[in-house]
């Protein structure tokens, strides 16, 4: 079943997440969630990704390996 988490960003918006359950383990759901979130902030900065990365309050480079991770291209 697909369902969706809510969770506040850093500028007070709510924002909905997707995730699946059952969740098999909290590291998949950990890295669900922050996947989706990536996202939703990359979308947010029109794909800016020096934009995002300040805005998820990580360096650029720790965005991009997190890109990496979960097969993002924006």
């Amino acid at each position: 079943a697909r369902n969706r988490a809510l969770t506040r960003t850093r500028q007070d918006e709510l924002i909905s997440i997707p995730f699946t359950l059952p969740v098999p383990n909290l590291k998949e759901a950990v890295d669900d969630f922050e996947k989706h979130y990536i996202l939703h902030i990359l979308d947010q900065n029109n794909g800016r990704k020096g934009m995002a990365a300040e805005a998820l309050g990580i360096d650029r480079k720790t965005l991009y390996l997190k890109m990496k991770k979960y097969g993002l291209a924006f």
